[in-house]
């Protein structure tokens, strides 16, 4: 049985998503096809395992994960079944903007990022018994692929789309989890490794959102195809 503190939670976590659903369709004036709508659902879901497999990648190479969920917690507090409603929201909203500033055009950016950082952050979990490494060490295979990508296509606008996408939602994840101490007397979550204003937020959240932006992109454009 859920317990009452449980219930707000969720209920501002509904709250939020519609709306963010309503600053979308109606302010922004978006339309979505049945088969968009259908796949950001679908990476809704995904989402909490995506999180969660970074957070462990994030403990495995540094001995603490990036951050820890309070409520609704599955998978060791790694996520929060609640979740889904946000990062159902949060694709949406990144959806949005992609194709309201036509950022389609970085779709074979967005492709290659994702795919490159992806086998760099599996390969770099063989480093996990390498000592002294450096604070930043985690964030290498997210920032690496991004120079190479930019210095051999020479295109720093690539750049901004990613800071754009990372900006909002790490501005986006702050004000919830704000707005939620604020309700609840509790953050929503806490981050755990070099965390900022009372462990609300860690800086270190920001080059992760631009992995994501670009993988949630890079995914709903391929699934696409097959749907």
């Amino acid at each position: 049985m859920i317990k009452n503190i449980e219930k707000v939670v969720l209920n501002l976590y509904l709250i939020i998503t519609i709306f963010i659903n309503i600053f979308v369709f109606h302010f922004l004036h978006s339309t979505f096809s049945i088969k968009e709508l259908t796949i950001i659902l679908i990476l809704g879901f995904m989402a909490l395992v995506f999180e969660t497999l970074f957070n462990l990648y994030w403990a495995i190479l540094t001995k603490k994960r990036l951050f820890k969920y309070k409520y609704g917690c599955i998978l060791n507090c790694n996520s929060s079944i609640y979740n889904v409603l946000l990062w159902y929201a949060g694709i949406l909203l990144l959806f949005t903007i992609y194709k309201i500033f036509n950022y389609t055009i970085f779709l074979k950016g967005y492709l290659i990022y994702t795919l490159s950082t992806t086998i760099l952050l599996i390969l770099f979990l063989l480093t996990k018994n390498i000592k002294h490494k450096p604070k930043v060490f985690p964030l290498i295979p997210l920032i690496l692929p991004l120079i190479v990508y930019i210095i051999i296509a020479h295109s720093f606008k690539f750049l901004i789309t990613l800071l754009v996408f990372s900006t909002i939602a790490f501005s986006v994840e702050l004000t919830i989890n704000i707005i939620g101490k604020i309700i609840t007397k509790k953050y929503l979550w806490t981050y755990e490794y070099c965390p900022i204003l009372n462990k609300a937020t860690s800086l270190y959240n920001i080059i992760p959102f631009m992995y994501a932006s670009a993988g949630f992109i890079t995914i709903i454009e391929i699934a696409k195809l097959f749907f």
